[in-house]
């Protein structure tokens, strides 16, 4: 038995590659723990609290919202962002069911 015998639990990993990415990331994981605190916030009040540009807090939101664990709504021209993690813990629930079933040398 190899890597090959597990085909769907290979390609359900790699589809999560960009949600670990994120979740890696120091500053994005601020990020999510701030909206999660605090509810939907700007991308101007989420600068104002952390030691990072406009543009770099946009484009952590960004791949935040392209890993589905953020989505916005927009007023006007500001864009509230706040967590969306129902869809990704599903997938993630779904990966580790995977391997409790496929996988026999889990401890």
């Amino acid at each position: 038995m190899g890597i090959s015998s597990h085909p769907e639990l290979l390609e359900k990993s790699y589809q999560l590659i960009p949600i670990f990415k994120c979740l890696g990331d120091e500053m994005r994981s601020r990020i999510l723990i701030m909206l999660s605190d605090q509810g939907e916030l700007n991308v101007n009040q989420i600068t104002e609290q952390m030691s990072l540009s406009r543009p770099a807090v946009s484009h952590h939101l960004t791949q935040l919202k392209n890993a589905g664990l953020v989505s916005f709504r927009k007023e006007g021209t500001e864009r509230y962002y706040h967590v969306t993690f129902l869809d990704t813990l599903g997938s993630l629930e779904a990966w580790i069911n995977m391997f409790r079933t496929q996988c026999k040398n889990l401890k």
